[in-house]
């Protein structure tokens, strides 16, 4: 029986590709900058499980092409932000010689 309904359901695309998906959609300015990602129609359209966008923009986040707000809301982020928004940045290295010094 599980056979059965395996080979009726269509197969459903990765992680992965929808993580590509949805950064073409950000390179090609369909999702513009400073906007908020519609999560529940992109799954729709992808015919994806919502949680595979979640786990995509995840991994947007990881690589600063959006960002996932404290409200659990994912912002696209435009080029200047992914260099100069606050937290994106790298941390600044520690000075060994103040570490002791306390």
């Amino acid at each position: 029986m599980l056979r059965a309904l395996r080979e009726t359901l269509a197969p459903c695309p990765s992680v992965g590709s929808v993580a590509k998906e949805i950064e073409r959609l950000i390179r090609a300015r369909a999702l513009k900058p400073a906007a908020r990602v519609p999560r529940r129609s992109l799954a729709r359209r992808l015919r994806v499980p919502a949680v595979y966008v979640d786990l995509a923009l995840a991994d947007l986040a990881a690589r600063k092409l959006v960002e996932i707000r404290a409200s659990g809301s994912a912002v696209v982020l435009d080029a200047a932000a992914r260099v100069s928004a606050p937290g994106l940045q790298q941390a600044p290295a520690i000075d060994e010689t103040s570490v002791g010094a306390a």
